[in-house]
């Protein structure tokens, strides 16, 4: 599965949960910032 795909499915699970996209990227860019320290 690509990632898009993946990212994709995510999106949606968390739409079904009440979790926004935005909220979604937000939280992988402070997952990301964090492990680069």
């Amino acid at each position: 599965m690509m990632l898009e795909e993946r990212l994709s499915d995510v999106i949606r699970a968390g739409e079904v949960f009440g979790v926004s996209a935005d909220e979604i990227f937000n939280h992988l860019k402070a997952r990301n910032s964090a492990q680069a320290q």
